[in-house]
């Protein structure tokens, strides 16, 4: 999927900025501003399309039968905020700060493209990602849950939050 290079959505390696030591990987943070990309398309369509073109039918046929398990978890992106997603770094170069450091470099540079605000999606279980977001000005503004039997065999957590700010 990264090799199509689709911009606005969380497969385009435009999206993400890395933070590197020693040469190697150690902080990532997809970006991106819900509907700007050159054709209007939201990133919900980009991301289906690139999934259905190079995902093999046998695991789009997966998908299909698992759909109804993370259906209620879906939570709508705005158009025209800055999204967050894939915020990770490697267990060796925790504590560092480094995702909070790409974090502010998103939003800086949503904020010289006259983007007035940021949200990002959690899973409700993932209490240091949440306190970091809180710490840097984030609150929930929406909640998800699903109670389908077989949610947690597909995701980590049952319940998901669309956290909000003002950048």
């Amino acid at each position: 999927m990264f090799g199509e290079e689709v911009d606005g959505c969380e497969f385009s390696v435009s999206s993400f900025l890395i933070v590197e030591e020693d040469g190697m990987p150690a902080a990532a943070v997809a970006g991106w501003i819900e509907g700007a990309a050159e054709d209007g398309l939201g990133s919900n369509f980009l991301r289906t399309n690139l999934i259905g073109y190079t995902f093999p039918p046998t695991s789009m046929a997966a998908m299909r039968t698992n759909g109804a398990a993370v259906k209620e978890l879906l939570l709508p992106r705005s158009s025209l905020m800055l999204q967050l997603e894939y915020v990770y770094t490697s267990p060796s170069h925790r504590g560092k700060g480094y995702a909070r450091k790409l974090i502010g470099k998103h939003i800086y540079e949503a904020r010289t493209q006259g983007i007035e605000r940021a949200q990002v999606q959690v899973f409700a279980d993932n209490k240091p990602a949440i306190l970091l977001y809180e710490s840097m000005g984030f609150s929930t503004s929406q909640t998800a849950h699903t109670e389908h039997p077989n949610a947690l065999q597909l995701v980590p957590a049952a319940s998901k939050l669309l956290m909000e700010r003002s950048i």
